[in-house]
Protein backbone atom coordinates (compact mmCIF):
# COMPACT_ATOMS: atom_id res chain seq x y z
CA UNK A 1 0.00 0.00 0.00
CA UNK A 2 1.15 3.47 -0.90
CA UNK A 3 2.43 5.36 2.33
CA UNK A 4 1.97 9.01 2.32
CA UNK A 5 5.04 11.12 2.26
CA UNK A 6 4.26 12.99 5.41
CA UNK A 7 4.41 9.31 7.03
CA UNK A 8 7.35 8.24 4.39
CA UNK A 9 9.54 10.94 5.79
CA UNK A 10 8.80 11.78 9.23
CA UNK A 11 12.08 12.39 11.29
CA UNK A 12 13.02 9.76 13.51
CA UNK A 13 15.85 11.31 15.60
CA UNK A 14 16.31 14.60 16.62
CA UNK A 15 19.01 15.27 14.09
CA UNK A 16 16.11 15.06 10.91
CA UNK A 17 14.00 17.80 12.22
CA UNK A 18 13.96 21.01 10.63
CA UNK A 19 13.48 24.83 12.15
CA UNK A 20 13.41 23.84 15.72
CA UNK A 21 16.78 24.25 17.14
CA UNK A 22 16.00 25.50 20.23
CA UNK A 23 13.77 22.39 20.98
CA UNK A 24 15.73 19.58 19.56
CA UNK A 25 19.36 20.29 21.06
CA UNK A 26 17.74 21.00 24.17
CA UNK A 27 16.09 17.59 24.27
CA UNK A 28 19.03 15.94 23.26
CA UNK A 29 21.94 17.46 25.56
CA UNK A 30 18.77 16.35 28.76
CA UNK A 31 18.80 13.22 27.19
CA UNK A 32 22.72 12.85 26.84
CA UNK A 33 23.43 14.01 30.29
CA UNK A 34 20.31 12.12 32.01
CA UNK A 35 18.27 15.13 33.06
CA UNK A 36 15.00 14.11 31.48
CA UNK A 37 12.09 15.49 33.23
CA UNK A 38 9.03 13.91 34.12
CA UNK A 39 6.53 15.92 31.76
CA UNK A 40 7.26 18.27 29.08
CA UNK A 41 4.37 20.56 27.06
CA UNK A 42 4.71 20.61 23.62
CA UNK A 43 2.81 23.76 22.01
CA UNK A 44 3.08 25.43 18.76
CA UNK A 45 0.28 25.58 15.35
CA UNK A 46 -0.56 22.39 13.54
CA UNK A 47 2.40 20.38 11.75
CA UNK A 48 4.91 22.07 13.48
CA UNK A 49 6.68 19.05 14.69
CA UNK A 50 4.80 18.64 18.65
CA UNK A 51 4.37 14.30 18.05
CA UNK A 52 6.88 13.88 16.20
CA UNK A 53 9.39 14.80 18.98
CA UNK A 54 7.51 13.36 21.27
CA UNK A 55 7.77 10.02 19.74
CA UNK A 56 11.69 10.60 19.34
CA UNK A 57 12.40 11.69 22.63
CA UNK A 58 9.84 8.35 23.84
CA UNK A 59 12.70 6.84 21.76
CA UNK A 60 15.38 8.34 23.22
CA UNK A 61 14.27 7.73 26.99
CA UNK A 62 13.88 3.77 26.10
CA UNK A 63 16.57 3.51 23.47
CA UNK A 64 19.51 0.62 24.90
CA UNK A 65 22.33 2.50 22.64
CA UNK A 66 21.52 6.22 22.39
CA UNK A 67 23.99 7.90 19.96
CA UNK A 68 24.84 11.50 21.36
CA UNK A 69 21.32 12.25 22.99
CA UNK A 70 19.75 10.79 19.44
CA UNK A 71 17.75 7.44 19.72
CA UNK A 72 20.19 4.82 17.76
CA UNK A 73 16.62 3.77 15.76
CA UNK A 74 18.44 0.00 15.32
CA UNK A 75 17.87 -1.60 18.51
CA UNK A 76 14.42 -3.83 19.76
CA UNK A 77 12.64 -0.90 21.72
CA UNK A 78 13.32 1.48 18.99
CA UNK A 79 12.17 -0.84 16.48
CA UNK A 80 8.74 -1.48 18.39
CA UNK A 81 8.19 2.15 19.20
CA UNK A 82 8.35 3.16 15.50
CA UNK A 83 6.10 0.38 14.92
CA UNK A 84 3.76 1.10 17.26
CA UNK A 85 3.84 -1.98 18.62
CA UNK A 86 4.77 -1.24 22.19
CA UNK A 87 2.39 -1.75 25.57
CA UNK A 88 5.00 0.82 26.86
CA UNK A 89 4.29 3.98 24.70
CA UNK A 90 0.76 4.96 24.77
CA UNK A 91 -0.54 8.00 22.51
CA UNK A 92 -4.15 9.17 23.85
CA UNK A 93 -6.18 11.74 21.50
CA UNK A 94 -7.42 13.71 24.02
CA UNK A 95 -9.98 15.13 21.85
CA UNK A 96 -12.21 11.71 21.64
CA UNK A 97 -10.69 10.45 25.44
CA UNK A 98 -11.57 13.43 27.21
CA UNK A 99 -13.07 12.55 30.19
CA UNK A 100 -12.44 11.73 33.67
CA UNK A 101 -13.09 7.45 33.55
CA UNK A 102 -10.19 7.56 31.05
CA UNK A 103 -7.92 9.31 32.89
CA UNK A 104 -8.47 7.01 36.14
CA UNK A 105 -7.51 4.15 33.57
CA UNK A 106 -4.11 5.97 32.72
CA UNK A 107 -3.48 6.57 36.30
CA UNK A 108 -4.45 3.06 37.43
CA UNK A 109 -2.19 1.31 34.07
CA UNK A 110 0.66 3.80 35.55
CA UNK A 111 1.29 2.13 38.66
CA UNK A 112 2.35 -0.75 37.28
CA UNK A 113 6.19 -0.93 36.28
CA UNK A 114 7.18 -1.24 32.48
CA UNK A 115 6.38 -4.47 30.47
CA UNK A 116 9.37 -5.03 27.86
CA UNK A 117 11.21 -1.11 27.80
CA UNK A 118 12.85 0.77 29.98
CA UNK A 119 9.95 3.63 31.25
CA UNK A 120 6.16 3.92 30.31
CA UNK A 121 5.67 6.78 28.38
CA UNK A 122 2.23 8.85 28.17
CA UNK A 123 2.16 11.19 25.13
CA UNK A 124 -2.02 13.22 25.32
CA UNK A 125 -2.33 14.93 22.29
CA UNK A 126 -4.72 17.98 21.71
CA UNK A 127 -5.17 17.68 25.38
CA UNK A 128 -6.42 21.24 26.30
CA UNK A 129 -9.68 19.03 25.18
CA UNK A 130 -9.32 17.39 28.27
CA UNK A 131 -12.28 17.73 30.67
CA UNK A 132 -11.69 20.57 33.82
CA UNK A 133 -12.18 16.45 36.05
CA UNK A 134 -10.40 15.02 33.71
CA UNK A 135 -7.67 17.91 34.15
CA UNK A 136 -8.21 17.37 38.02
CA UNK A 137 -7.73 13.71 37.48
CA UNK A 138 -3.87 14.06 36.17
CA UNK A 139 -2.28 16.39 38.71
CA UNK A 140 -1.71 14.21 41.60
CA UNK A 141 -0.06 11.96 39.06
CA UNK A 142 1.37 14.56 36.70
CA UNK A 143 3.07 16.35 40.18
CA UNK A 144 4.32 13.34 41.71
CA UNK A 145 4.41 10.02 39.23
CA UNK A 146 6.70 6.53 39.50
CA UNK A 147 10.54 7.07 38.66
CA UNK A 148 9.11 4.85 35.69
CA UNK A 149 6.18 7.31 33.95
CA UNK A 150 6.70 10.10 31.74
CA UNK A 151 4.60 12.18 30.69
CA UNK A 152 4.57 14.66 27.45
CA UNK A 153 1.79 16.61 26.70
CA UNK A 154 0.32 18.45 23.11
CA UNK A 155 -1.49 21.47 22.48
CA UNK A 156 -2.44 24.10 19.73
CA UNK A 157 -3.99 25.96 22.45
CA UNK A 158 -1.67 26.33 25.55
CA UNK A 159 -3.87 29.37 26.52
CA UNK A 160 -6.50 26.68 27.83
CA UNK A 161 -4.25 24.48 29.82
CA UNK A 162 -4.78 24.95 33.57
CA UNK A 163 -1.80 27.08 35.38
CA UNK A 164 -1.66 24.62 37.91
CA UNK A 165 -0.78 22.18 34.53
CA UNK A 166 1.22 24.48 33.19
CA UNK A 167 3.70 24.84 36.34
CA UNK A 168 4.46 21.11 36.58
CA UNK A 169 5.75 20.78 33.32
CA UNK A 170 8.69 21.85 31.23
CA UNK A 171 6.97 23.60 28.10
CA UNK A 172 8.69 24.10 24.74
CA UNK A 173 7.07 26.40 22.09
CA UNK A 174 7.30 25.02 18.74
CA UNK A 175 7.37 28.26 16.10
CA UNK A 176 6.58 28.48 12.80
CA UNK A 177 9.07 26.82 10.33
CA UNK A 178 11.12 28.87 8.64
CA UNK A 179 9.94 28.93 5.00
CA UNK A 180 13.70 28.76 3.55
CA UNK A 181 13.89 25.57 6.25
CA UNK A 182 10.70 24.15 4.87
CA UNK A 183 11.48 24.91 1.08
CA UNK A 184 15.26 22.70 1.62
CA UNK A 185 13.31 19.84 2.98
CA UNK A 186 10.61 20.14 -0.17
CA UNK A 187 13.82 20.09 -2.01
CA UNK A 188 15.26 17.21 -0.30
CA UNK A 189 12.33 15.07 -0.86
CA UNK A 190 11.37 15.77 -4.27
CA UNK A 191 15.22 14.53 -4.87
CA UNK A 192 15.09 11.46 -3.21
CA UNK A 193 11.45 10.61 -4.80
CA UNK A 194 12.65 11.51 -8.33
CA UNK A 195 10.52 14.06 -8.32
CA UNK A 196 11.18 17.75 -10.77
CA UNK A 197 10.44 20.14 -8.19
CA UNK A 198 11.30 23.98 -9.10
CA UNK A 199 12.39 26.33 -6.83
CA UNK A 200 9.52 28.12 -7.30
CA UNK A 201 7.22 25.92 -7.27
CA UNK A 202 8.96 24.85 -3.49
CA UNK A 203 8.78 28.79 -2.39
CA UNK A 204 4.96 28.48 -3.12
CA UNK A 205 4.35 25.67 -1.53
CA UNK A 206 6.14 26.66 1.84
CA UNK A 207 4.58 30.37 1.88
CA UNK A 208 0.92 28.56 1.24
CA UNK A 209 1.74 26.34 4.05
CA UNK A 210 2.68 29.32 6.66
CA UNK A 211 5.01 27.24 8.61
CA UNK A 212 3.29 23.43 8.74
CA UNK A 213 5.75 21.01 7.67
CA UNK A 214 3.17 18.27 7.07
CA UNK A 215 0.96 20.34 5.04
CA UNK A 216 3.88 21.20 3.15
CA UNK A 217 4.84 17.62 2.67
CA UNK A 218 1.35 16.95 1.88
CA UNK A 219 0.72 19.21 -0.99
CA UNK A 220 4.09 18.40 -2.39
CA UNK A 221 2.75 14.38 -2.26
CA UNK A 222 -0.77 16.41 -3.93
CA UNK A 223 1.10 17.92 -6.93
CA UNK A 224 3.41 14.98 -7.38
CA UNK A 225 1.15 13.17 -9.56
CA UNK A 226 1.72 16.03 -11.93
CA UNK A 227 4.94 15.28 -12.81
CA UNK A 228 7.24 18.21 -13.23
CA UNK A 229 6.02 20.65 -10.36
CA UNK A 230 5.75 23.88 -10.92
CA UNK A 231 4.41 27.23 -9.68
CA UNK A 232 1.30 27.29 -12.03
CA UNK A 233 0.29 23.39 -10.70
CA UNK A 234 0.79 24.53 -7.04
CA UNK A 235 -1.43 27.23 -7.36
CA UNK A 236 -3.66 25.00 -9.14
CA UNK A 237 -3.58 22.26 -6.82
CA UNK A 238 -4.00 24.68 -3.76
CA UNK A 239 -7.00 27.10 -5.41
CA UNK A 240 -4.81 30.05 -5.67
CA UNK A 241 -4.49 32.87 -8.38
CA UNK A 242 -1.47 33.39 -9.97
CA UNK A 243 0.88 36.37 -9.21
CA UNK A 244 -0.26 38.04 -12.50
CA UNK A 245 -3.65 37.94 -11.36
CA UNK A 246 -3.17 39.25 -8.00
CA UNK A 247 -0.94 42.58 -9.65
CA UNK A 248 -3.78 42.65 -11.88
CA UNK A 249 -6.44 43.19 -9.20
CA UNK A 250 -4.27 45.30 -6.94
CA UNK A 251 -4.06 47.51 -10.09
CA UNK A 252 -7.71 47.60 -10.01
CA UNK A 253 -8.32 48.45 -6.91
CA UNK A 254 -5.77 51.20 -7.07
CA UNK A 255 -7.65 53.00 -9.83
CA UNK A 256 -11.13 52.22 -8.75
CA UNK A 257 -11.93 49.95 -11.52
CA UNK A 258 -15.00 48.28 -9.86
CA UNK A 259 -16.37 46.58 -12.71
CA UNK A 260 -12.68 45.27 -13.80
CA UNK A 261 -12.58 43.85 -10.13
CA UNK A 262 -15.61 41.87 -10.41
CA UNK A 263 -14.74 40.38 -13.49
CA UNK A 264 -11.78 39.22 -12.68
CA UNK A 265 -13.22 37.67 -9.79
CA UNK A 266 -16.03 35.79 -11.03
CA UNK A 267 -13.24 34.94 -13.74
CA UNK A 268 -11.18 33.23 -11.00
CA UNK A 269 -13.91 31.65 -9.20
CA UNK A 270 -14.96 30.01 -12.79
CA UNK A 271 -11.54 28.74 -12.52
CA UNK A 272 -11.67 26.87 -8.92
CA UNK A 273 -9.95 29.65 -7.49
CA UNK A 274 -10.54 29.55 -3.47
CA UNK A 275 -11.83 33.09 -2.52
CA UNK A 276 -10.45 32.45 1.17
CA UNK A 277 -6.88 31.62 -0.55
CA UNK A 278 -7.51 34.64 -3.11
CA UNK A 279 -7.96 36.79 0.24
CA UNK A 280 -5.38 35.69 1.93
CA UNK A 281 -2.54 35.73 -1.23
CA UNK A 282 -3.97 39.65 -1.60
CA UNK A 283 -3.06 40.47 1.89
CA UNK A 284 0.77 39.02 1.21
CA UNK A 285 0.70 41.38 -1.68
CA UNK A 286 -0.45 44.25 -0.18
CA UNK A 287 1.68 43.49 2.78
CA UNK A 288 4.59 43.25 0.89
CA UNK A 289 3.55 46.93 -0.78
CA UNK A 290 3.44 48.48 2.62
CA UNK A 291 6.82 47.39 3.97
CA UNK A 292 8.51 48.68 0.46
CA UNK A 293 6.24 51.95 1.67
CA UNK A 294 7.21 52.66 5.08
CA UNK A 295 10.81 50.76 5.18
CA UNK A 296 12.04 50.48 1.52
CA UNK A 297 13.64 47.21 2.54
CA UNK A 298 13.35 44.70 -0.18
CA UNK A 299 15.34 42.28 1.74
CA UNK A 300 11.74 41.74 3.81
CA UNK A 301 10.16 40.71 0.30
CA UNK A 302 10.35 37.15 -0.88
CA UNK A 303 9.66 37.55 -4.67
CA UNK A 304 11.83 37.19 -7.88
CA UNK A 305 13.09 40.79 -9.31
CA UNK A 306 10.32 40.85 -11.93
CA UNK A 307 7.23 40.56 -9.43
CA UNK A 308 9.56 42.77 -7.12
CA UNK A 309 9.79 45.25 -9.98
CA UNK A 310 5.81 45.19 -10.00
CA UNK A 311 5.30 45.07 -6.21
CA UNK A 312 7.14 48.93 -6.04
CA UNK A 313 4.99 49.80 -9.53
CA UNK A 314 1.56 49.37 -7.52
CA UNK A 315 3.35 50.54 -4.23
CA UNK A 316 3.79 53.85 -5.60
CA UNK A 317 -0.12 53.84 -6.63
CA UNK A 318 -0.97 54.22 -3.18
CA UNK A 319 -0.11 55.88 0.03
CA UNK A 320 1.01 54.19 3.65
CA UNK A 321 -3.08 55.52 5.28
CA UNK A 322 -4.46 53.37 1.50
CA UNK A 323 -2.17 50.62 2.30
CA UNK A 324 -3.89 49.85 6.12
CA UNK A 325 -6.97 50.95 5.13
CA UNK A 326 -7.07 48.16 2.20
CA UNK A 327 -5.30 45.32 4.92
CA UNK A 328 -8.12 46.19 7.40
CA UNK A 329 -10.98 45.73 4.83
CA UNK A 330 -9.25 42.45 3.87
CA UNK A 331 -8.62 40.92 6.87
CA UNK A 332 -12.08 41.75 8.04
CA UNK A 333 -13.72 39.76 4.80
CA UNK A 334 -11.45 36.67 5.72
CA UNK A 335 -12.43 36.43 8.90
CA UNK A 336 -16.07 36.92 7.50
CA UNK A 337 -15.16 34.00 5.16
CA UNK A 338 -14.39 31.19 7.78
CA UNK A 339 -17.94 31.48 8.87
CA UNK A 340 -19.53 32.58 5.56
CA UNK A 341 -21.16 29.98 3.26
CA UNK A 342 -21.06 32.17 -0.16
CA UNK A 343 -17.04 33.32 -0.10
CA UNK A 344 -17.88 34.59 -3.32
CA UNK A 345 -20.28 36.94 -2.41
CA UNK A 346 -17.68 38.09 0.84
CA UNK A 347 -14.78 39.04 -1.91
CA UNK A 348 -17.46 40.97 -4.12
CA UNK A 349 -18.31 42.77 -1.14
CA UNK A 350 -14.70 43.78 0.00
CA UNK A 351 -13.27 44.58 -3.52
CA UNK A 352 -16.62 46.77 -3.69
CA UNK A 353 -15.57 48.51 -0.94
CA UNK A 354 -12.04 48.64 -1.70
CA UNK A 355 -13.12 50.33 -5.56
CA UNK A 356 -15.38 52.80 -3.97
CA UNK A 357 -13.30 54.16 -0.70
CA UNK A 358 -16.68 56.45 0.09
CA UNK A 359 -18.83 53.51 1.25
CA UNK A 360 -16.20 52.64 3.56
CA UNK A 361 -16.06 54.14 7.06
CA UNK A 362 -13.74 54.11 10.36
CA UNK A 363 -10.06 55.62 11.57
CA UNK A 364 -8.44 53.93 8.81
CA UNK A 365 -10.65 54.71 5.92
CA UNK A 366 -10.87 58.37 6.84
CA UNK A 367 -7.04 58.30 7.19
CA UNK A 368 -6.78 56.81 3.51
CA UNK A 369 -9.76 59.74 2.14
CA UNK A 370 -7.30 62.63 3.78
CA UNK A 371 -4.16 61.09 2.80
CA UNK A 372 -5.71 61.06 -1.00
CA UNK A 373 -6.51 64.56 -1.09
CA UNK A 374 -3.49 65.80 0.58
CA UNK A 375 -1.54 63.99 -2.36
CA UNK A 376 -4.39 65.72 -4.70
CA UNK A 377 -3.30 69.00 -3.08
CA UNK A 378 0.21 68.32 -3.82
CA UNK A 379 -0.23 67.57 -7.22
CA UNK A 380 -1.90 70.71 -7.84
CA UNK A 381 1.43 72.58 -5.77
CA UNK A 382 3.85 71.17 -7.91
CA UNK A 383 2.30 71.68 -11.32
CA UNK A 384 0.00 68.59 -11.58
CA UNK A 385 -3.06 70.56 -12.30
CA UNK A 386 -2.84 73.64 -15.47
CA UNK A 387 -3.25 76.87 -14.34
CA UNK A 388 -5.29 79.20 -15.93
CA UNK A 389 -5.33 83.26 -15.25
CA UNK A 390 -8.80 84.85 -14.74
CA UNK A 391 -8.79 88.72 -15.71
CA UNK A 392 -8.94 90.83 -12.81
CA UNK A 393 -8.43 88.07 -10.20
CA UNK A 394 -5.26 87.99 -8.09
CA UNK A 395 -5.01 83.88 -7.83
CA UNK A 396 -5.50 81.87 -10.94
CA UNK A 397 -7.64 78.99 -11.05
CA UNK A 398 -6.89 75.26 -11.23
CA UNK A 399 -8.58 73.21 -14.45
CA UNK A 400 -8.91 70.11 -15.85
CA UNK A 401 -8.86 66.85 -12.94
CA UNK A 402 -8.66 69.35 -9.81
CA UNK A 403 -11.70 70.97 -11.14
CA UNK A 404 -13.80 67.92 -11.58
CA UNK A 405 -12.92 66.59 -8.18
CA UNK A 406 -14.10 69.52 -6.40
CA UNK A 407 -17.24 69.76 -8.18
CA UNK A 408 -16.41 72.43 -10.15
CA UNK A 409 -17.58 73.41 -13.45
CA UNK A 410 -15.31 72.52 -16.84
CA UNK A 411 -14.12 76.28 -17.77
CA UNK A 412 -12.54 75.03 -21.04
CA UNK A 413 -14.02 77.45 -23.66
CA UNK A 414 -15.36 75.01 -25.97
CA UNK A 415 -17.28 73.57 -23.29
CA UNK A 416 -19.04 76.90 -21.47
CA UNK A 417 -22.33 78.52 -22.24
CA UNK A 418 -21.94 81.98 -23.38
CA UNK A 419 -23.41 83.70 -20.32
CA UNK A 420 -20.19 82.16 -18.00
CA UNK A 421 -17.85 82.93 -20.52
CA UNK A 422 -19.20 86.45 -20.42
CA UNK A 423 -18.97 87.05 -16.75
CA UNK A 424 -15.50 86.07 -16.55
CA UNK A 425 -13.89 87.68 -19.97
CA UNK A 426 -15.82 90.66 -17.71
CA UNK A 427 -13.89 90.71 -15.07
CA UNK A 428 -14.89 87.56 -13.01
CA UNK A 429 -16.80 89.46 -10.58
CA UNK A 430 -20.04 87.33 -10.73
CA UNK A 431 -19.43 85.95 -7.35
CA UNK A 432 -19.26 89.35 -5.70
CA UNK A 433 -22.37 90.58 -7.79
CA UNK A 434 -24.55 87.88 -6.86
CA UNK A 435 -26.35 89.31 -3.99
CA UNK A 436 -29.84 88.78 -4.49
CA UNK A 437 -29.14 86.27 -7.46
CA UNK A 438 -29.10 82.85 -8.10
CA UNK A 439 -26.08 80.70 -6.74
CA UNK A 440 -23.15 81.00 -8.97
CA UNK A 441 -20.55 77.82 -9.13
CA UNK A 442 -17.84 78.63 -6.49
CA UNK A 443 -14.83 78.54 -8.38
CA UNK A 444 -11.95 78.81 -6.20
CA UNK A 445 -13.48 75.83 -4.69
CA UNK A 446 -10.27 73.53 -4.70
CA UNK A 447 -7.73 76.72 -3.71
CA UNK A 448 -10.58 76.44 -0.23
CA UNK A 449 -10.25 72.84 0.23
CA UNK A 450 -6.33 72.72 -0.08
CA UNK A 451 -6.47 75.50 2.66
CA UNK A 452 -8.93 73.71 4.98
CA UNK A 453 -6.43 70.40 4.89
CA UNK A 454 -4.06 73.03 6.75
CA UNK A 455 -6.70 74.04 9.00
CA UNK A 456 -8.40 71.09 10.03
CA UNK A 457 -7.72 67.71 7.84
CA UNK A 458 -10.68 66.33 9.63
CA UNK A 459 -13.29 68.31 7.88
CA UNK A 460 -11.72 68.43 4.70
CA UNK A 461 -11.98 64.41 4.42
CA UNK A 462 -15.69 64.69 5.88
CA UNK A 463 -15.75 67.37 2.55
CA UNK A 464 -14.20 65.16 0.11
CA UNK A 465 -16.05 64.91 -2.94
CA UNK A 466 -18.62 68.06 -2.35
CA UNK A 467 -19.94 70.81 -3.90
CA UNK A 468 -20.25 74.21 -3.40
CA UNK A 469 -21.61 77.30 -5.16
CA UNK A 470 -21.79 80.71 -3.84
CA UNK A 471 -24.97 82.54 -3.05
CA UNK A 472 -24.00 86.23 -2.14
CA UNK A 473 -21.72 86.19 0.70
CA UNK A 474 -22.63 82.34 1.72
CA UNK A 475 -21.30 79.49 0.57
CA UNK A 476 -23.45 76.57 0.34
CA UNK A 477 -21.99 73.15 0.73
CA UNK A 478 -23.77 70.04 -1.05
CA UNK A 479 -23.06 66.42 -1.38
CA UNK A 480 -22.22 65.91 2.79
CA UNK A 481 -23.53 63.75 5.08
CA UNK A 482 -25.87 64.36 7.80
CA UNK A 483 -23.15 64.75 10.46
CA UNK A 484 -21.39 67.48 8.66
CA UNK A 485 -24.85 68.94 8.03
CA UNK A 486 -25.75 69.08 11.67
CA UNK A 487 -22.24 70.81 12.73
CA UNK A 488 -23.34 73.63 9.95
CA UNK A 489 -26.36 74.30 11.65
CA UNK A 490 -25.01 74.20 15.17
CA UNK A 491 -22.21 76.46 14.25
CA UNK A 492 -19.59 73.82 14.98
CA UNK A 493 -15.55 73.41 14.28
CA UNK A 494 -16.06 72.27 10.31
CA UNK A 495 -18.46 75.27 9.55
CA UNK A 496 -15.64 77.46 10.95
CA UNK A 497 -12.81 76.02 9.56
CA UNK A 498 -14.15 76.27 6.27
CA UNK A 499 -15.49 80.12 6.51
CA UNK A 500 -11.90 80.71 7.63
CA UNK A 501 -10.53 78.78 4.87
CA UNK A 502 -13.06 80.39 2.88
CA UNK A 503 -12.02 83.99 3.81
CA UNK A 504 -8.28 83.54 3.76
CA UNK A 505 -8.36 82.25 -0.57
CA UNK A 506 -11.36 84.88 -1.14
CA UNK A 507 -9.92 87.90 0.62
CA UNK A 508 -13.51 88.15 1.95
CA UNK A 509 -15.64 87.26 5.26
CA UNK A 510 -18.24 85.09 3.88
CA UNK A 511 -20.42 82.21 5.44
CA UNK A 512 -20.79 78.60 5.38
CA UNK A 513 -23.71 76.61 4.92
CA UNK A 514 -25.03 73.26 3.99
CA UNK A 515 -27.42 72.19 1.33
CA UNK A 516 -30.44 71.01 3.36
CA UNK A 517 -32.74 70.02 0.15
CA UNK A 518 -34.75 73.26 -0.14
CA UNK A 519 -34.64 74.26 3.44
CA UNK A 520 -32.97 76.83 4.90
CA UNK A 521 -29.20 76.86 4.79
CA UNK A 522 -27.46 76.79 7.88
CA UNK A 523 -30.81 77.39 10.59
CA UNK A 524 -31.47 74.83 13.07
CA UNK A 525 -35.11 72.73 13.26
CA UNK A 526 -36.86 73.96 15.16
CA UNK A 527 -37.54 71.88 18.30
CA UNK A 528 -40.04 69.08 18.52
CA UNK A 529 -43.03 70.84 20.96
CA UNK A 530 -43.01 69.02 24.21
CA UNK A 531 -46.60 67.41 25.02
CA UNK A 532 -45.71 67.74 28.78
CA UNK A 533 -44.97 71.74 28.93
CA UNK A 534 -48.53 71.82 26.69
CA UNK A 535 -50.47 70.16 29.75
CA UNK A 536 -48.94 72.42 32.34
CA UNK A 537 -49.79 75.43 30.16
CA UNK A 538 -53.72 74.13 29.87
CA UNK A 539 -53.70 73.32 33.47
CA UNK A 540 -52.71 76.53 34.44
CA UNK A 541 -54.83 78.77 32.18
CA UNK A 542 -58.34 76.64 33.84
CA UNK A 543 -57.08 77.24 37.21
CA UNK A 544 -55.85 74.12 38.34
CA UNK A 545 -53.68 73.76 41.18
CA UNK A 546 -50.30 72.43 40.32
CA UNK A 547 -47.44 71.26 42.42
CA UNK A 548 -44.09 72.04 41.28
CA UNK A 549 -40.88 70.21 42.68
Amino acid sequence: MYQALYRKYRPRVFEDVVGLPHVTDTLRTEVKNGRIAHAYLFTGSRGTGKTTCARILAKAINCLDPKDGDPCGCCEACKKIDGGLSMDVTEIDAASNNGVDSIRDLREEAAFTPAELKARVYIIDEVHMLSQAAFNALLKTLEEPPEHVYFILATTEVQKIPATILSRCQRFDFHRIPNDAISARLKYIAAAEKMELTDEAADMIARICDGGMRDAVSLLDQCGSQGKITAEGVARCAGLASKQYLMQLAEMIAKHDTAGAIGLIDSLYSDSCDMEQLCRELILTYRDMMILRVSGNDGSVKADPAALGKTKELAALYTVEEIIAVLDRLQTARERMKYSSDRLADMEIAAVRLCEPSLNDGASALAARISRLEKAVASLGSGGAVMRQIPDSDTAEPTGAADKRAGNVNIDDTKKSAAVRKEQTSGGRAEKKAQGSSPKPMLKWAEIMAELIKINPVAAGFMQGAKAVRDGDRIIVSGVIDYVKDDFAKGGGMKEALEKAAATVLGEKVSAAADTGGKNPGKPAEPAPDPFEDILSRAREEGIPIEEE
